[in-house]
């Protein structure tokens, strides 16, 4: 898609979607959990080698990375923290579209040699396309210390939304667009593995329980941390830079939740399709 009608395209799906509201329901319909407390049914697990690299393992979890108990879902429980760890992730057998997503996380205590110098970290993506590798194409919620409920595209993704700036990390040392509900149009991804949208930041309690919720309706999602709103995207596609003609909409896709060398455990993790 060359510029000129890449600006057409974001015109268009701008006009479409500024009046869309996402309104949270109240609780009365009916949540369905995607993990049932007691085993991984209707999940699929990838992991790599420490380093990110192959040979990758499908439905393989020799050092048990991903463990099941009391109801709680727990990554790296039994790891050395002195260790570097395999990473990679769940995800549903199933694929969603339209729907209200809700889970609860906290930190454990342990990060991993790789990450020894680095912010705890996570992910929750949304609407994957054929999970494999790092990472899938799809759109991610981020799990992170102080930046919880900031977004990213992964693998040739993009999305529309509002920004106020472009800031600079002090952490990563990259500048980054920064959300603002009433800032300027602004379309964003690429062919980078990870492309950060910043979000308000400081929502996440670093001790205890979070909680998390997405609504993604089409192809536009709304993010929430604790209760409070932190990002609003739209016009979510595929779109790989100087291929003509092969851009797809984003509507449909797995969730998958991130193992990154830090040790985290979530809990009811639940789902409403609308």
């Amino acid at each position: 898609m060359n510029n000129h009608s890449r600006i057409i395209f974001i015109i268009i799906s701008f006009l479409f979607t500024v009046n869309i509201v996402f309104p949270q329901k109240p609780d009365t319909e009916k949540w369905v959990g995607l993990f049932n407390g007691k085993d991984l049914s209707g999940w699929s697990s990838f992991l790599s080698t420490v380093d990110k690299e192959e040979p990758f393992l499908i439905n393989e979890d020799p050092q048990k990375i991903f463990q099941v108990i009391g109801n709680e879902l727990h990554f790296y429980k039994d790891q050395n923290e002195s260790d570097k760890v395999p990473e990679g992730y769940l995800y549903t057998t199933k694929e969603y579209s339209d729907f209200r997503l809700r889970l609860e996380y906290k930190w454990g205590t342990k990060k991993f040699a790789q990450r020894k110098n680095k912010l705890k970290n996570s992910g929750l993506m949304f609407n994957a396309q054929q999970p494999y590798g790092f990472w899938p194409t799809s759109i991610e919620y981020q799990i992170s210390e102080g930046i919880t409920g900031d977004a990213y595209t992964q693998n040739c993704a993009w999305f529309t939304t509002t920004i106020d700036s472009i800031v600079l990390d002090k952490s990563s040392k990259r500048s980054f667009p920064r959300y603002s509900p009433n800032g300027k149009l602004y379309d964003y991804g690429g062919n980078q593995s990870s492309m950060r949208l910043i979000g308000p930041g400081n929502l996440d309690h670093p001790e205890g329980w979070n909680k998390v919720e997405m609504i993604v309706r089409g192809d536009s999602a709304v993010f929430y941390v604790n209760g409070t709103e932190t990002v609003k995207v739209w016009n979510i596609r595929y779109d790989k830079p100087g291929i003509e003609n092969d851009v797809r909409s984003m509507k449909k896709g797995r969730i998958v939740l991130q193992a990154e060398a830090t040790e985290i455990i979530f809990r009811s993790i639940e789902i409403l399709e609308e």
